[in-house]
């Protein structure tokens, strides 16, 4: 009898963590210098202007003094496994929390991010999230590890939920795991794997991309719709489905289709007939931009390229996805081929307009590079006798 074994891997051990920074924008991750860190790591932790709370779920703390402090972080110091890291926010050079890497298991690609406190201000921050992206990139894209794990008590409700945030998948509860502190501790365990980690790297830097915050520096779109819009999209590619045509031939599908969709699109436009879109189809300067799901279409964007004396030039128009399949990025890949042709063009910009009502779309056009400017939008209808 053959019983089933776990696919093959070609697979070579993967790389230890050096003792080496992490440099992001908004923060900067070091190795433990305890002579260095302790006295501001101390003020961040503890009363009057930290939060001792933070060490509710750890192993080790509050301390009595900044001096227990330093000793405890001097024994830390030389630690290879696990390795500490002290969190600088790179704005003051202030060193506002801490991390680890640990249970590093090269031969398997296994590793743990753990340890990890943050400062009252630095919680719910960019700079906090950027920490955790950089530790990630560092494990998957530098040192090659096929999984991320994450563990904390499984009371530790904050934790929980920053782990959900951060693209780890729940995998289960170890009752009666640990003792710390004197107290039982069940754990709850969550990872991420190298298949995982394409998807949630991209949502990370979308939402790290300083085009998704205003100019309060409120956050346009989640972490975690950026995650989920980021899986959409790979598991779209990966089948397939949804294809951005360029329109070639005027057929009756397609005069079907547009008059659909431009009945989504507005309740006064009339719907072009053939004549009318042989005309736009014929044109240099209109692009008719197609989302087809295998034999149907699903979404149209015009791009229109004109030259004028300052340049080649672009505009956006009549962007709808159909009812039935929004919600699956349809229309960011519809306008990202509409920038790709435009560059292919030789267009120095490209612009359109948006109503403040599409919430939905103008956290979008945010988040794929299209800053909003400071203009008047005029519209004159000519009078048809």
């Amino acid at each position: 009898m053959t019983l089933p074994v776990g696919r093959a891997l070609e697979w070579t051990p993967a790389a230890a963590p050096p003792r080496s920074a992490l440099a992001g924008t908004r923060v900067l991750l070091e190795p433990l210098d305890a002579g260095r860190d302790a006295d501001a790591l101390y003020a961040a932790s503890h009363a009057p202007g930290g939060d001792p709370a933070i060490w509710t779920y750890l192993p080790d703390g509050p301390y009595a003094s900044a001096a227990q402090m330093r000793r405890a972080l001097q024994e830390r110091e030389g630690s290879s496994d696990p390795l500490f890291m002290t969190i600088v926010r790179r704005a003051d050079d202030r060193p506002l929390g801490a991390c680890a890497f640990m249970r590093i298991v090269p031969e398997h690609g296994v590793i743990e991010i753990g340890h990890i406190w943050f400062a009252a201000e630095l919680q719910r921050t960019a700079a906090a999230t950027e920490a955790i992206h950089l530790l990630a990139t560092r494990a998957f894209d530098e040192l090659g590890y096929r999984r991320l794990e994450w563990k904390c008590d499984a009371l530790n409700a904050r934790s929980r939920r920053a782990a959900a945030r951060f693209g780890f998948a729940y995998e289960g509860t170890f009752r009666d795991h640990m003792v710390v502190k004197g107290r039982n501790r069940d754990t709850a365990w969550y990872a991420m794997t190298r298949e995982d980690w394409p998807a949630v790297d991209a949502g990370f830097r979308a939402w790290l991309d300083e085009g998704n915050f205003d100019a309060a520096g409120r956050q346009r779109d989640t972490l975690g719709t950026l995650i989920a819009a980021a899986r959409r999209g790979a598991e779209v590619a990966a089948a397939g489905a949804i294809r951005i045509v360029e329109a070639d031939a005027v057929t009756p599908e397609l005069i079907a289709a547009v008059a659909g969709l431009v009945g989504e699109l507005s309740a006064s436009a009339a719907a072009p007939g053939a004549a009318e879109l042989e005309r736009i189809v014929a044109s240099p300067a209109s692009r008719l931009l197609l989302a087809r799901d295998g034999g149907r279409t699903i979404g149209m964007l015009t791009l229109a390229v004109f030259a004028i004396p300052t340049g080649v030039r672009a505009w956006i128009e009549d962007v709808v996805v159909s009812e039935q399949a929004r919600g699956r990025g349809v229309g960011e890949l519809l306008s990202r081929a509409a920038l790709e042709l435009a560059a292919q063009l030789g267009a120095r910009t490209v612009d359109l307009t948006s109503r403040p009502s599409r919430e939905a779309a103008n956290r979008l056009y945010a988040r794929i590079g299209f800053e909003r400017r400071e203009t008047n939008v005029y519209r004159y209808a000519p009078r048809r006798d």
